[in-house]
């Protein structure tokens, strides 16, 4: 048999690379909530986004919360709703805390409505906050006695307790408490709620919350970049 008669051997044709499989995209979901706990925003971004894109409720979760801890607000909000959308009964009552936290009522009503039927019960509770009317007499009690035990609370390390309070002068209209709450969120990493938290004190004047919102957008301007 002559050289001429041999066949050449097939060229290797690679294939393109297929996309995740459910499996993989799970795990990309749980290494990304493990980045987030070790604090890489950034990497859990850049992780999460195609599980996120894909559909899983929980990797948009997590897209979310990676998101608002970075300080990205606007991209959170956008993350949580379509993960709330999908079903996502904690991205419900998470998306409605933070439209509470804006004073957005009707929307918070709507998704922390939607998360309480879902068997959510600090959505639950929440609901029933919304119906604190912050210009009554007894709001002006509430606001005052809470700030009161807040710092109190805070003054002796008691932060858990000290957010209580906090909490419940700011559903009741403190902006100072709203001040307090924007702090801690601050001292804790999760920049974007503490921009939340900081809007409304500033716009009301309150020059230490318009400082520190410019320095945490300044912040998340940063850390957003590559």
């Amino acid at each position: 048999m002559g050289w001429f008669s041999r066949k050449t051997p097939p060229i290797a044709i690679r294939e393109p690379n297929p996309e995740p499989n459910s499996f993989q995209l799970t795990a990309m979901v749980d290494h990304g909530a493990d980045l987030i706990d070790r604090g890489q925003e950034n990497e859990a971004i850049a992780l999460l986004t195609l599980p996120a894109k894909a559909g899983i409720p929980d990797g948009m979760f997590n897209l979310a919360i990676a998101y608002l801890k970075r300080g990205s607000v606007t991209s959170a909000m956008y993350w949580y709703e379509n993960a709330a959308l999908a079903g996502h009964v904690d991205a419900m009552a998470y998306l409605g805390y933070l439209f509470r936290i804006k004073g957005e009522t009707s929307l918070a009503r709507k998704w922390l409505a939607k998360a309480a039927r879902a068997g959510n019960s600090n959505a639950a509770t929440m609901v029933r906050d919304l119906d604190f009317d912050p210009d009554s007499q007894a709001a002006a009690v509430v606001s005052a006695s809470s700030m009161a035990t807040a710092n109190f609370h805070a003054n002796v390390g008691r932060l858990d307790l000290a957010r209580r309070g906090w909490l419940a002068a700011a559903n009741a209209g403190n902006v100072e408490a709203m001040f307090e709450l924007g702090k801690l969120q601050a001292i804790g990493g999760v920049f974007g709620e503490a921009m939340l938290w900081l809007e409304r004190p500033a716009a009301a004047g309150h020059v230490d919350a318009s400082r520190l919102l410019v320095a945490l957008r300044e912040g998340a301007t940063s850390r957003s970049r590559p």
